[in-house]
Protein backbone atom coordinates (compact mmCIF):
# COMPACT_ATOMS: atom_id res chain seq x y z
CA UNK A 1 0.00 0.00 0.00
CA UNK A 2 1.21 3.80 -0.89
CA UNK A 3 1.45 6.08 1.35
CA UNK A 4 -1.55 8.47 0.03
CA UNK A 5 -2.52 12.06 0.84
CA UNK A 6 -5.24 10.56 3.01
CA UNK A 7 -2.88 7.98 4.81
CA UNK A 8 -0.53 11.24 5.29
CA UNK A 9 -3.25 13.75 6.24
CA UNK A 10 -4.70 10.98 8.56
CA UNK A 11 -1.24 10.70 10.76
CA UNK A 12 -0.52 13.82 10.28
CA UNK A 13 -3.38 15.32 11.67
CA UNK A 14 -4.15 12.79 14.24
CA UNK A 15 -0.62 13.73 15.83
CA UNK A 16 -1.58 17.32 15.87
CA UNK A 17 -5.13 16.78 17.21
CA UNK A 18 -2.95 14.99 19.97
CA UNK A 19 -1.01 18.10 20.28
CA UNK A 20 -3.60 20.56 20.14
CA UNK A 21 -5.20 18.46 23.07
CA UNK A 22 -2.37 18.50 25.26
CA UNK A 23 -1.68 22.04 25.19
CA UNK A 24 -5.36 22.65 26.41
CA UNK A 25 -4.69 20.12 29.23
CA UNK A 26 -1.64 21.34 30.03
CA UNK A 27 -2.62 24.82 30.16
CA UNK A 28 -5.90 23.77 32.77
CA UNK A 29 -3.04 22.08 34.83
CA UNK A 30 -0.60 25.31 34.81
CA UNK A 31 -3.07 27.71 35.99
CA UNK A 32 -4.37 24.57 38.96
CA UNK A 33 -0.65 24.10 39.80
CA UNK A 34 -0.03 28.07 40.24
CA UNK A 35 -3.16 28.32 42.31
CA UNK A 36 -1.72 25.86 44.12
CA UNK A 37 2.12 27.53 44.72
CA UNK A 38 3.65 26.24 41.80
CA UNK A 39 6.27 28.45 40.42
CA UNK A 40 7.06 28.17 36.43
CA UNK A 41 10.63 28.66 35.05
CA UNK A 42 12.84 28.35 32.18
CA UNK A 43 9.92 29.76 29.75
CA UNK A 44 12.47 31.69 28.20
CA UNK A 45 13.50 28.41 25.70
CA UNK A 46 9.76 27.17 24.94
CA UNK A 47 8.87 29.32 22.25
CA UNK A 48 12.17 28.24 20.33
CA UNK A 49 10.28 24.20 21.32
CA UNK A 50 6.90 25.83 19.73
CA UNK A 51 8.86 26.64 16.37
CA UNK A 52 10.29 23.64 16.06
CA UNK A 53 7.40 21.38 16.36
CA UNK A 54 5.40 24.10 13.73
CA UNK A 55 8.50 23.77 11.74
CA UNK A 56 8.57 19.74 12.22
CA UNK A 57 4.61 19.52 10.74
CA UNK A 58 5.73 22.34 7.72
CA UNK A 59 8.62 19.93 6.68
CA UNK A 60 6.40 16.81 6.81
CA UNK A 61 4.02 18.61 4.46
CA UNK A 62 7.03 19.82 2.20
CA UNK A 63 8.77 16.95 2.14
CA UNK A 64 5.55 14.59 1.48
CA UNK A 65 4.52 16.71 -1.66
CA UNK A 66 7.70 17.18 -2.81
CA UNK A 67 8.93 13.26 -3.29
CA UNK A 68 7.14 10.44 -5.10
CA UNK A 69 5.04 8.42 -2.86
CA UNK A 70 6.45 5.22 -0.88
CA UNK A 71 5.19 1.81 0.42
CA UNK A 72 3.97 2.31 3.44
CA UNK A 73 5.75 0.61 6.31
CA UNK A 74 3.88 -1.60 8.46
CA UNK A 75 6.94 -1.53 11.24
CA UNK A 76 6.67 2.20 11.40
CA UNK A 77 3.15 2.36 11.63
CA UNK A 78 3.54 -0.31 14.79
CA UNK A 79 6.02 1.48 16.40
CA UNK A 80 4.24 4.84 15.89
CA UNK A 81 1.36 3.34 17.44
CA UNK A 82 3.36 1.78 20.70
CA UNK A 83 4.20 5.68 21.22
CA UNK A 84 1.04 7.20 21.49
CA UNK A 85 0.38 4.41 24.14
CA UNK A 86 3.60 5.15 25.98
CA UNK A 87 2.60 8.56 25.67
CA UNK A 88 -0.99 8.32 27.26
CA UNK A 89 0.76 6.03 30.13
CA UNK A 90 3.15 8.82 30.69
CA UNK A 91 0.72 11.67 30.74
CA UNK A 92 -1.93 9.41 33.42
CA UNK A 93 0.93 8.56 35.49
CA UNK A 94 1.69 12.75 36.27
CA UNK A 95 -1.73 13.24 35.77
CA UNK A 96 -2.16 17.11 37.07
CA UNK A 97 1.38 17.95 36.91
CA UNK A 98 1.30 17.61 33.61
CA UNK A 99 2.23 20.68 31.50
CA UNK A 100 4.59 22.57 28.93
CA UNK A 101 6.08 24.89 31.19
CA UNK A 102 8.39 23.50 34.51
CA UNK A 103 6.31 24.03 37.30
CA UNK A 104 7.72 23.17 40.79
CA UNK A 105 6.77 23.84 44.39
CA UNK A 106 9.22 23.24 47.13
CA UNK A 107 9.46 20.02 48.87
CA UNK A 108 7.32 18.12 46.45
CA UNK A 109 7.75 14.80 45.79
CA UNK A 110 8.62 13.55 42.35
CA UNK A 111 6.61 10.83 41.27
CA UNK A 112 8.15 8.04 40.56
CA UNK A 113 5.67 5.31 39.27
CA UNK A 114 4.89 4.19 35.62
CA UNK A 115 7.23 5.19 33.14
CA UNK A 116 8.67 7.84 35.66
CA UNK A 117 10.09 4.89 37.79
CA UNK A 118 12.24 3.80 34.43
CA UNK A 119 13.35 7.33 33.20
CA UNK A 120 13.07 10.78 34.40
CA UNK A 121 12.38 12.37 31.19
CA UNK A 122 10.25 10.03 29.69
CA UNK A 123 7.62 12.53 27.37
CA UNK A 124 10.73 13.69 25.93
CA UNK A 125 12.06 10.30 24.90
CA UNK A 126 8.41 10.15 23.61
CA UNK A 127 8.50 13.24 21.46
CA UNK A 128 11.53 12.24 20.52
CA UNK A 129 10.02 8.70 19.32
CA UNK A 130 6.88 10.86 17.39
CA UNK A 131 8.96 12.89 15.41
CA UNK A 132 10.87 9.74 14.27
CA UNK A 133 8.06 7.84 13.84
CA UNK A 134 5.33 9.88 12.10
CA UNK A 135 8.45 10.52 9.54
CA UNK A 136 8.67 7.00 8.99
CA UNK A 137 5.36 6.62 8.61
CA UNK A 138 4.95 8.87 5.91
CA UNK A 139 8.06 8.66 4.39
CA UNK A 140 9.56 11.82 4.82
CA UNK A 141 13.32 10.40 5.88
CA UNK A 142 14.82 14.00 5.69
CA UNK A 143 12.30 15.23 7.97
CA UNK A 144 12.63 11.98 10.49
CA UNK A 145 16.59 12.82 10.22
CA UNK A 146 16.57 16.73 10.78
CA UNK A 147 13.87 17.15 13.04
CA UNK A 148 15.10 14.32 15.29
CA UNK A 149 18.99 15.45 15.38
CA UNK A 150 17.46 19.12 15.95
CA UNK A 151 14.65 18.20 18.83
CA UNK A 152 17.40 15.63 20.48
CA UNK A 153 19.82 18.70 20.87
CA UNK A 154 17.15 21.14 22.26
CA UNK A 155 16.21 18.45 24.69
CA UNK A 156 19.88 17.21 25.56
CA UNK A 157 21.22 20.92 25.88
CA UNK A 158 18.50 23.23 26.82
CA UNK A 159 15.27 21.89 28.72
CA UNK A 160 16.86 18.84 29.74
CA UNK A 161 18.86 20.56 31.75
CA UNK A 162 16.31 23.55 32.87
CA UNK A 163 14.24 21.25 34.23
CA UNK A 164 16.73 18.84 36.13
CA UNK A 165 17.70 22.30 37.61
CA UNK A 166 14.17 22.91 38.78
CA UNK A 167 13.58 19.55 39.78
CA UNK A 168 16.94 19.76 41.88
CA UNK A 169 15.63 22.81 43.73
CA UNK A 170 12.50 21.50 45.17
CA UNK A 171 14.48 19.40 47.49
CA UNK A 172 15.72 22.38 49.48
Amino acid sequence: MVVTTGVFWFFTGLLGLERLIEMIWARGNEKRLVEDGYVETGRKHFPVIVLLHILYFASLIIEFYQRPRTELVPLAIAMFAIVQLLRLWAMITIGRRFTTGILVKKRETLVARGPYKFIRHPIYLIVELEILTLALVVGDVWTAIAFGIANALLLWLVRIPAENLALASIRT
